[in-house]
């Protein structure tokens, strides 16, 4: 992450607002100290951030508002960082972990939030081999009466196709519910989705098209496409169309013209 887009610069502070940067030449570390605020709010973030990009980088913040306070930490690099925050109110606080890293065709996640009844886990990951992406996501929601975890794996791909782009996605969810009535289980919905956009003559044409299949209950399809085309100074003349079989009840379609332009 750069200075740039981290702070800004001189010229954009307003009165409230106070930026202080010492270059720490010795230690391979720059030391930001900003301060925002009004009447109400006021936030202060200290940072260290290396001069090589390769070293970790770390900062603290404390805040308050009229909702309460918070205070913050992080430290880590592009390749593994790690996260934590406190949110403190009148009627309790929330505290949350983060951890996420990537490395080559790799990338993962982790999050953890406590408090005020709750104690919620979030996992994830992925790899990435070319066109082609791996993904799995597990949630996990508790509280003092229930239990919720829902679990999605996918797969996708995007590969040039003639002159456009063609896409496609699979996935299959599940999720299971704990409570003081039992277990729950509700059924694995598979889906699959497709789509393709290319320049075709002077406008661009969207095709796209998703099925899904919700076990023993049956399958809903959806397709549509739309095309876009420059008129004259800034106009865009548009038509589209969608038809739609849901899981109940009856199949429908729609189309339209449109054109807008700016004056």
């Amino acid at each position: 992450m750069t200075e740039e887009n981290k702070f800004p610069s001189l010229m954009d502070l307003t009165a409230s607002e106070y930026i202080l940067q010492l270059q720490l030449a010795q230690t391979g570390y720059s030391a930001h100290i900003r301060a925002l605020g009004d009447a109400e709010n006021q936030l202060l973030n200290l940072a260290a951030v290396p001069t090589d990009p390769g070293r970790p980088e770390g900062s603290l913040r404390i805040g308050k508002n009229p909702e309460g306070v918070e205070g913050g930490a992080s430290v880590g690099t592009d390749a593994l960082r790690l996260s934590a925050l406190r949110k403190q109110g009148q009627n309790g606080g929330i505290t949350s972990l983060d951890l996420e890293g990537r490395g080559g065709p790799l990338s993962f996640y982790g999050k953890e939030v406590r408090g005020d009844g709750l104690d919620s886990r979030y996992f994830g990951g992925s790899f990435n081999a070319g066109p082609f992406k791996l993904f799995a996501d597990k949630n996990i929601e508790n509280n003092a009466r229930s239990l919720a975890v829902a679990k999605k794996l996918g797969a996708s791909v995007s590969v040039p196709v003639g002159p456009g782009q063609l896409g496609g996605e699979i996935t299959r969810e599940s999720s299971e519910f704990r409570g003081n009535d039992g277990v729950f289980k509700d059924p694995p919905i598979s889906s699959a989705k497709v789509n393709y956009q290319v320049p075709w003559r002077r406008g661009d044409l969207q095709l796209g098209a998703d099925i899904f299949d919700i076990r023993n209950r049956g399958h809903g399809f959806e397709a549509g496409g739309s095309y876009e085309l420059p008129v004259g100074e800034g106009g865009i003349f548009s038509l589209g169309g969608h038809y739609n079989k849901p899981l109940r009840g009856k199949p429908s379609w729609r189309a339209g013209v449109g054109f807008k332009t700016r004056f």
